[in-house]
């Protein structure tokens, strides 16, 4: 079913050849589809291939010419294997998971932002000038920030552009 001939380019005849495979025969199997290629990958030669399947190729001999095999096939599978990683990596492993760029983390984000400048003025006016607010407000400080190292473990993050909602990844880094 499948017709897999190394030709010299510089022979002469034409590039491309009627099919070998007729309304009633099937077409190759997905196992030999995948070894013609295999075998187009290490070859600099022209090669026909015969019945492939492909949304382009229906049944008909076509000529692949391959410049820089190997390369052209890691590249599309990468690409492939890429876009499969981003896939699972941003969506959320339970519903739990914060999305990074949510409303409510944004809110969290601005008012730990508040908080922050807020201890940034009251302990250096606490140490040097004995000037000391009253105690809730050093004790606002420490039970906001008791809860955002347990949010920190629970939201998402981008790396490299991709959103990471995986709990594992979360929690490694």
């Amino acid at each position: 079913p499948l017709d897999l001939t190394s030709r010299d380019p510089t022979e002469s005849g034409s590039e491309s050849e009627s099919s070998g495979t007729s309304e009633g025969e099937g077409r190759p199997s997905d196992e030999q589809v995948k070894e013609a290629l295999a075998k187009l990958a290490t070859s600099t030669h022209t090669a026909v291939c015969k019945g492939a399947r492909s949304s382009h190729v229906r049944r008909r001999a076509t000529v692949y010419k391959v410049k820089k095999p190997a390369a052209n096939i890691t590249k599309i599978w990468d690409r492939n294997l890429e876009e499969d990683r981003a896939a699972f990596l941003g969506t959320p492993s339970h519903r739990f998971v914060v999305h990074p760029s949510s409303t409510f983390r944004m809110v969290w984000d601005a008012s730990s932002l508040v908080l922050i400048m807020l201890e940034a003025v009251i302990i250096p006016l606490g140490l040097c000038f004995e000037i000391y607010p009253h105690a809730v407000v050093l004790y606002l400080g420490t039970a906001f920030f008791l809860p955002d190292i347990c949010l920190n473990f629970v939201t998402g993050f981008y790396h490299n552009g991709i959103v990471v909602m995986r709990q594992t990844v979360i929690a490694k880094r």
